[in-house]
């Protein structure tokens, strides 16, 4: 697990500015964002096309991560309640 993070895949959909451009009467142009919450703010950052895949696999990754730690939670738990009182 090389990478893993915490958070979502946006996607925003954002006007250019340009008049002639397809964006100006249509969604806009997609761009890809990290949406995090860290130190009591939500952070956007921006992911490049090149990113996307290792972003994606962060997240995952933090999925298994959390998974796995709720397993030893529950494993740890179990050894507690079981525990020798003597």
């Amino acid at each position: 697990m090389d990478q893993v993070l915490r958070g979502s895949l946006i996607t925003r959909h954002v006007k250019c500015g340009k008049p002639t451009c397809h964006c100006a009467t249509g969604v806009g142009h997609a761009s890809l964002y990290l949406s995090s919450f860290y130190h009591g703010k939500t952070q956007m950052d921006y992911v490049p096309v090149i990113w996307e895949q290792w972003v994606r696999t962060g997240l995952e990754n933090y999925e298994v991560a959390q998974d796995i730690l709720s397993e030893l939670t529950e494993l740890n738990l179990e050894l507690l309640r079981r525990r020798d009182n003597g």
